[in-house]
Formats: structure tokens, C-alpha cells, sequence
């Protein structure tokens, strides 16, 4: 009787706290934006040193652009594994003399739902890469 009754009182009070404690919907106006005093000034570099524009980017799209390319061709598992890293293309290698039934099949559906869809095959432009 007195572990019901301890059970009960514990669900009483869950339910009234729950009640209790529930936050009201408050509308939150945006946070005002910093003045331009109070924004931190851009790192500057030493003096004589300027910044060189490697155009990093660019290179690290065309190289996922291609990727993505390699890895949608039909047969195309070894100009995938070209893409990589020494020790992970030595790693991969050892598929290549496999034949790729299924992959070269979902590949295909893919490229065949996506010209369904968008009228045009599929390709990948660097630019169009994040």
C-alpha cells in the first residue's frame, strides 16, 4: 500500500512540476548587430609579408569534380583508385582485377534515372562543386 501511494505521489508531482515548469512562447527579437568599434579587426601579417593567393580551391574542386566523375563511370574503378593517396590506392588495388557487375549496374541506373529526370546526363562541373 505504501509504495502505491509513494508511486502515486511521485506522479503527482511529475505532472505538476511538468506543468509548472513549462516555458511560455516568447516572441525573440534578432540580436542586434555589432557596431562596426566593436567588431575584432581582420589578423594582419607581419610586416613584409604579403598573402598569396594559391587559388587552393579551385584545384580542390577540380580534384572532387573528377572524383565524383571517375566514381560514376561505368569501368571506372581504376581511374577512381588513380585519385587517391599512395597508401590508400596501394589498398585499393587489389579490387581492381575484380569485375564490377553490380556496381557497373547501379551506376547505370543512376545515370539513367538522373537523364529521366533532368533530360541531360550527368556531369559534374568544378565550379558547381562546394
Amino acid at each position: 500500500m505504501r509504495k502505491r501511494f509513494a508511486r502515486m505521489c511521485a506522479i503527482g508531482f511529475t505532472a505538476v512540476a511538468g506543468l509548472v515548469s513549462v516555458p511560455t512562447a516568447q516572441a525573440v527579437d534578432p540580436p542586434a548587430a555589432a557596431p562596426a568599434a566593436q567588431l575584432p579587426a581582420a589578423p594582419a601579417l607581419p610586416a613584409g609579408i604579403t598573402a598569396k593567393d594559391l587559388k587552393d580551391q579551385d584545384d580542390i574542386r577540380t580534384g572532387f569534380a573528377k572524383l565524383t566523375d571517375a566514381a560514376l563511370t561505368k569501368g571506372g574503378f581504376d581511374d577512381f583508385v588513380d585519385r587517391f593517396v599512395d597508401p590508400d590506392r596501394d589498398r585499393m588495388k587489389k579490387f581492381s582485377k575484380e569485375k564490377f557487375a553490380e556496381l557497373d549496374g547501379s551506376i547505370d541506373a543512376f545515370a539513367k534515372a538522373w537523364k529521366a529526370k533532368y533530360n541531360q546526363d550527368f556531369k559534374i562541373k568544378a565550379k558547381d562543386v562546394w
